[in-house]
């Protein structure tokens, strides 16, 4: 069930803030299809380029009246860890009550600053077994709507033998950050409205900035 994928041949350097494998070579692969642009649309994904983490990807798309984001498309490997279809459902629905509106706000900052974040939960099982896994979350336009969405790559950390076999009952948020890239000249008015946190400032109370380049 561990997707672990080897960065031999890697021409850009490991990005140390991220733990599997599968969340590098998707950031390497949006930095690449986005250019000078503020973010690539749904159209450049090839992914044949990134054929071995595609079971474990996923579009995030936000409701535009109240916090919340639903599964848009949910890859085969994320579903089987729940151990049904995804696609349709409420993503934040089965993280604790107070971890919500945190993990929702800084989705939000994704939207709205066009930066990508990352994060390590656990996902405990109706069991009550646990393990910790990665999510990269990145922003992406809708070729269709124009409207900012986060393509999501969702990665066991570790081996587990109940993964696919018993399902998720909760998720517990341990750390999640916004990876600060190079500021993209004529980025369009508002989306990078919200202000660059200085170096070593909290997001907020239970989040800190990852300084980070373009890499």
């Amino acid at each position: 069930m561990n997707p672990i994928e080897s960065d031999k041949g890697a021409t850009a350097p490991l990005l140390p803030d991220l733990l599997h494998p599968g969340s590098r070579a998707v950031l390497r692969y949006w930095e690449l299809i986005r250019g000078e642009r503020s973010v690539p649309t749904r159209s450049d994904l090839d992914l044949r380029k990134i054929a071995g983490i595609v079971p474990w990807l996923c579009i995030l798309e936000r409701n535009p009246v109240r916090q919340a984001y639903r599964w848009r498309l949910a890859g085969t490997g994320i579903c089987l860890l729940w151990c049904r279809d995804l696609t349709g459902g409420e993503f934040l629905d089965e993280w604790r009550p107070a971890e919500r509106p945190l993990f929702g706000g800084v989705l939000d900052r994704v939207v709205a600053t066009l930066q990508p974040c990352v994060a390590l939960f656990q996902a405990i099982s109706l069991d009550g077994n646990a393990v910790k896994l990665e999510m990269l979350g990145v922003p992406i336009r809708s070729s269709a709507s124009n409207q900012v969405q986060i393509l999501g790559a969702i990665l066991p950390i570790e081996d587990s033998r109940w993964l696919g076999h018993v399902p998720v009952h909760s998720l517990a948020l341990q750390s999640a950050s916004l990876i600060w890239t190079e500021a993209i000249p004529g980025a369009p008015a508002g989306l990078l409205s919200a202000p660059r946190p200085a170096p070593g400032e909290p997001l907020n109370a239970a989040f800190t900035v990852i300084q980070g380049g373009k890499r």
